[in-house]
């Protein structure tokens, strides 16, 4: 009997007590922003933008591997229920792919992890993971969505004051679910859209553009020592994923504000935020970090990233009235030069034509855009140049009709030269053109090859030949047709300047033909 009563006291000694919930410390509450948007009670609502923390978990077992799921919640009292919201994975370390390295709308521990650039935004389950260290603590970056929910375990609305939660459950198979939750001491206040100026429960919609490049994290403060909570922090696009045109994690199932979202997606350093539009001073600092939490040393130098009036390369940030539709658009690396920053790019086909436009804020050394297309093959071609109309800090639309697209899909591009030569090119928009039976277009003409646009109406064997004007065949062969777009190159071998005719026998002896001048 005492070596009975002896080992269970040995069994009771070893085993690790687990808390229901554990507060982390304002001290380990090492980037938590002071407000958010609530998000909107809507499951379609367009304005949602991701919000990023920087936490510090202590009190676990040593190098050991927990799975986690973050959320955002007005109860302070979850224990083995999980916190609302869509969340990223943020890792620690950067790798070719980035640290961000995917996103989940449904989240259980008792499930499939985050991984490869994942997307989920319904059907099964995802978690993300952490390793503790030798004292049995984490520190790491976390994001989640606001949704707005009602429910017991929610958010509320606009005014609401809110905890950033993290679950956490053993990673063994099948896990135990939630053992544990992390909760911050400190709240963030969530906010509404508000065209008016002041409003203590209204915010801006704020865009900005820098050179630090993509899955950057970033945190805006309305002091120029940087110091205390920010006002906000997420992250720089773009964050990758493979299966998008443009390579990027595809956030516009998350949060497609028709402003914010397609000023940011895909292009590299742009990020996208909210503040008070209760803000007298303004923004005075923007700080950018590495994955593992180190300052970025910034283009203008160490400490420079400051605005003492809150106006930021000419644009003002104090008691903003813009709300979603009018947000501020500022070049978020104090002065320095960033010529264009573009708010739009979209594309819709009009009869057998395909129209583009966009809009642009802030131009400054702008001299032209140049309109790349792509079919099927992924292979990018100026197709036109469109001039610069301005160089003020006024917003302009600009729109290119392309006359001749491919039949079916067609990919775009917008790249903006300024004055010193140096362009910036933006991301990739899908257009789906007019299906054409059969066709035959120019793609491009060089000294070493003429691409065509071979448009076939069956799928078969055909004859392509190019004749110069008296006859002489300067080149023939054979080729395997698709129905539907194919590209087909000639070489030139530094053939003379002169006018030809391309001829093509499609499948079931259909005959193009197309007039070419070298």
């Amino acid at each position: 009997m005492k070596k009975l009563y002896a080992s269970l006291l040995l069994l009771l000694g070893t085993m690790v007590v687990v808390q229901a919930q554990t507060l982390i410390p304002v001290d380990n509450e090492l980037i938590l922003p002071r407000y958010a948007y609530y998000g909107g009670t809507s499951s379609s609502n367009t304005n949602r933008i991701p919000v990023a923390v920087r936490l510090k978990l202590s009190g676990l077992t040593a190098n050991t591997t927990y799975r986690y799921l973050a959320g955002i919640s007005s109860n302070p009292s979850l224990t083995t229920t999980q916190a609302p919201g869509p969340m990223y994975r943020i890792n620690n370390t950067e790798t070719a792919a980035g640290s961000i390295t995917g996103y989940s709308a449904v989240k259980a521990i008792n499930s499939s992890e985050i991984n490869n650039d994942t997307m989920i935004t319904s059907g099964a389950s995802r978690h993300a993971k952490f390793t503790t260290d030798a004292a049995g603590e984490y520190t790491g970056w976390f994001a989640s969505v606001p949704i707005g929910t009602a429910a017991a375990s929610g958010q509320q609305a606009a005014g609401a004051d809110v905890y950033f939660y993290i679950n956490i459950g053993s990673n063994s198979t099948p896990a135990s679910g939630i053992i544990q939750s992390f909760r911050t001491t400190s709240t963030i206040r969530l906010l509404d859209y508000s065209s008016v100026a002041g409003n203590v429960n209204g915010c801006t919609g704020l865009i900005g553009t820098s050179d630090v490049g993509s899955e950057k994290m970033v945190t805006i403060y309305d002091n120029t020592a940087g110091t205390g909570r920010p006002l906000y922090s997420t992250f720089t696009e773009n964050n990758n994923s493979p299966g998008s045109p443009t390579g990027n994690l595809n956030e516009g199932n998350i949060w497609t504000n028709p402003v914010l979202y397609p000023a940011v997606d895909g292009v590299s350093g742009s990020w996208a935020a909210i503040i008070p539009n209760s803000l007298s001073g303004g923004v005075k600092a923007i700080n950018f970090y590495n994955a593992d939490g180190t300052l970025l040393t910034l283009s203008n130098g160490p400490s420079a990233n400051i605005s003492n009036d809150g106006v930021w390369n000419g644009v003002a940030t104090a008691n903003p009235s813009g709300d979603s539709t009018r947000p501020i658009v500022i070049n978020s690396i104090q002065g320095s030069s960033l010529p264009v920053q573009l708010l739009h790019f979209q594309g819709r086909a009009v009869k057998s034509n395909v129209e583009l436009t966009w809009t642009t804020a802030q131009e400054k050394d702008n001299k032209h855009f140049e309109i790349l297309r792509a079919g099927t093959d992924g292979r990018f071609f100026n197709i036109g140049t469109v001039a610069a109309t301005s160089s003020t800090a006024a917003t302009h639309q600009y729109s290119f009709v392309d006359a001749e697209p491919f039949s079916g899909k067609n990919l775009y591009r917008l790249r903006q030269v300024d004055k010193d030569g140096k362009s910036t090119t933006y991301k990739t928009i899908v257009v789906q053109a007019a299906q054409q039976a059969q066709a035959i277009r120019i793609v491009s003409v060089s000294n070493a090859e003429l691409v065509l646009s071979v448009t076939a109406a069956a799928q078969g064997n055909g004859a392509i030949s190019f004749t110069d004007m008296r006859g002489s065949v300067l080149h023939s062969r054979t080729v395997q047709l698709q129905k539907g777009e194919n590209l087909i190159r000639i070489p030139m071998n530094g053939m003379p300047k002169q006018m030809g005719i391309v001829q093509v026998i499609g499948a079931q002896a259909k005959r193009m033909h197309l007039k070419v001048i070298l």
